[in-house]
């Protein structure tokens, strides 16, 4: 599931190309140089972000497995999915990707932030029930 989850954030984070211009002197006959653009590089935050997710949806499944196990179809289904928008991408025209891309990249955010925050509400609920928080 990681190696799945890890390929799938890598192609829905996208790369980021950065201009950098040529760091050389400018003489009078001289014209500026072109920037250059650098090497693509995937967002390392965009990759640990998903695998937080992962790692999440596992902490549910050790707090609550009824509700693992629906979230866990649910993330199957956003992984499915953009699995068969991944294999089409490059066949597709630049506006569709345009559109279809960042649908992606919020279903999988979506998911992943009611999936930490359902966490949170089980482990606050769990500390309050057993009186942690009670003076």
């Amino acid at each position: 599931m990681k190696i799945y989850s890890l390929f799938l954030c890598i192609l829905l984070v996208g790369c980021q190309s950065k201009i950098v211009p040529h760091a050389t002197e400018v003489k009078a006959d001289q014209s500026v140089s072109t920037p250059v653009p650098v090497a693509n590089s995937y967002t390392s935050t965009g990759v640990s972000k998903v695998l937080q997710c992962s790692r999440d949806l596992e902490a549910l499944r050790t707090l609550q497995m009824s509700e693992y196990s629906e979230y866990q179809k649910k993330y199957d289904a956003v992984m499915s999915l953009s699995s068969k928008y991944l294999k089409i991408a490059n066949d597709v025209s630049t506006d569709i990707n345009d559109l279809a891309r960042p649908h992606f990249q919020f279903e999988l955010v979506k998911l992943c932030y009611d999936i930490k925050s359902r966490v949170a509400q089980i482990l606050i609920t769990q500390s309050v029930n057993k009186g942690v928080f009670n003076g």
